[in-house]
């Protein structure tokens, strides 16, 4: 952006800034650095009827932080670009709408889990294949902020599930599990922006308004949960023909 011209008109420039008939808007870099450290032991201590047991131990630690600044228009300045050769006060939010704002936070994650897959049968009359497999983590979340309180989370998840495979050419499986999408660190402590939704409002004659909407972060979001069943087949043709091609 540059400032305007000998022959350009200085209150319709500070118009479109403002957003009078321009396309302008706030800007905020970010820049989002992670860390992560991780171990995962795995192996077949023991056998038992129907072959041997995998099973696998596993630990995590990742920490990722977000920063960033918003233009001067936005979050205000000493110094007035527009005019260079006067000291002035650039009051913030100078944009009508969409204005950017700081952003800055930072989550670690620590986690251990534990996966096993048990064999039941094999090469039974009743399956070729029967096993049972199961899952299991613990995830604790710390949450801090410049702008906002720490606060920390803990969940546990958790999968079981079977497969069955009664023949060479068919495959069953199904599944249980406890599930989870916890909130990054933009949707926890990104900024929040406000602008203008169109109303009907019925208590005024269906009158049109337009109120200011707030959106955006929200630091006190917790994990979102989900119990979930799976189910699925494989078939896989065997013998002559061109289904066996698959």
């Amino acid at each position: 952006m540059s400032a305007p011209g000998r022959d350009e008109d200085p209150a319709r420039f500070e118009g479109h800034r403002h957003g009078r008939g321009g396309a302008l808007a706030g800007v905020r870099p970010e820049r989002l650095a992670r860390r992560e450290v991780a171990a995962w032991p795995a192996g077949e201590p023991f056998a038992l009827w129907a072959g041997p047991v995998s099973v696998a131990l596993g630990g995590e630690f990742r920490s990722d932080r977000i920063s960033g600044n918003a233009d001067i228009f936005s979050t205000g300045a000493a110094d007035n670009p527009d005019t260079p050769n006067a000291v002035d006060v650039l009051a913030p939010n100078g944009f009508y709408s969409g204005n950017g704002s700081k952003i800055a936070g930072q989550v670690n994650v620590l986690e251990g889990y534990f996966e096993s897959l048990i064999p039941l049968a094999r090469d039974a009359p009743f399956a070729k294949r029967f096993d049972l497999g199961g899952a299991v983590r613990r995830t604790h979340y710390s949450r801090s902020a410049p702008t906002a309180a720490s606060s920390s989370v803990d969940v546990t998840t958790w999968k079981v599930g079977l497969v069955w495979e009664p023949t060479d050419f068919l495959r069953l499986r199904g599944a249980r599990s406890e599930d989870i999408r916890a909130p990054n660190v933009s949707e926890l402590f990104g900024p929040q922006t406000s602008g203008f939704g169109i109303l009907n409002d019925p208590a005024n004659g269906g009158l049109q308004t337009n109120p200011v909407v707030l959106s955006g972060s929200n630091p006190k979001l917790v994990p979102e949960e989900a119990q979930t069943w799976t189910a699925g087949l494989v078939v896989h043709p065997t013998g002559p023909g061109p289904l066996s091609r698959f």
